[in-house]
């Protein structure tokens, strides 16, 4: 009997029931009493099946980890999708927080694959929400590259170190872009671009006070970089301007610091 519930047979049943809830919460949505719980259900659905991919890539070893990032994204996705689908903000953030939080067991430590799932999690949420006009969603899918960009970039290991230096690049550049992003009306409000002109740099800044010397100093200089551009874009917000400036002047500083040190040793 204990056959039964051996690994291969946990992660298939777990696949059919994720997908089941799915199904079912598609099923459900179709009335509209039920709406409610069709989300519910189908949320449910995606977590299980992220919990599937999670298990079979960190804990029994069935999946590579660049498919079982693959899988991963495709399920959060598919919620996405689905919360565009539906117009269901919390159906959508529910999806990003589910992923976000799992996505350290499916890559098993931090390393910069942490930050790129985590990352195109955000593209994709950004593009649903800038679509939707849903700041909380963009708001809360922004918040997971900065954290673990900031962790892996402070943690800096010799052979992860280029790896976090780009991850830390894109972290950068994923965040300026969304602060800068302008349509009329605007679908992302002053408070939330302030919020990613100032968290953006977090991993490059904390990266170049960890390694030091050239690669340091030149990723501050660019996160400066790209900050005074913010600034200096047409038709900016005057506080989002001064923001910007700050955080660039900031960056600057740190740049010219690393690198007079870097000589110094």
């Amino acid at each position: 009997a204990r056959g039964w519930f051996a690994p291969p047979v946990r992660v298939g049943v777990g696949a059919v029931l994720g997908l089941a809830l799915v199904g079912l919460g598609m099923r459900l949505h179709r009335r509209e009493t039920a709406r409610t719980g069709a989300l519910a259900v189908a949320g449910t659905g995606i977590a299980t099946l992220y919990l599937v991919v999670a298990a079979a890539t960190a804990l029994y070893r069935y999946l590579p980890v660049p498919v079982g990032l693959l899988l991963a994204l495709l399920v959060a996705a598919g919620g996405l999708a689905l919360a565009d689908r539906w117009r269901a903000v919390l159906l959508g953030c529910g999806t990003v927080v589910g992923a976000a939080l799992l996505a350290p067991v499916v890559t098993g430590r931090p390393t910069p694959l942490l930050v790129a799932l985590v990352l195109v999690l955000q593209v994709a949420a950004t593009a649903v929400a800038l679509r939707r006009r849903w700041p909380v969603l963009a708001g809360i899918a922004a918040g997971w590259p900065v954290l673990y960009g900031t962790f892996v970039a402070g943690l800096a290991e010799p052979a992860d170190r280029w790896g976090s230096a780009a991850a830390s690049t894109a972290v950068l550049l994923v965040g300026v872009a969304a602060a800068a992003w302008t349509v009329r009306p605007e679908p992302l409000p002053r408070g939330l671009r302030i919020g990613l002109v100032v968290a953006a740099p977090l991993p490059a800044l904390t990266y170049a006070a960890a390694v030091g010397d050239v690669p340091g100093a030149v990723l501050a200089f660019l996160a400066g970089v790209l900050l005074f551009a913010v600034a200096a874009l047409p038709g900016r917000d005057h506080v989002l301007r001064v923001v910007a400036l700050a955080a660039g002047a900031v960056a600057l500083f740190e740049a010219t610091t690393v690198a007079f040190d870097g000589n110094a040793e």
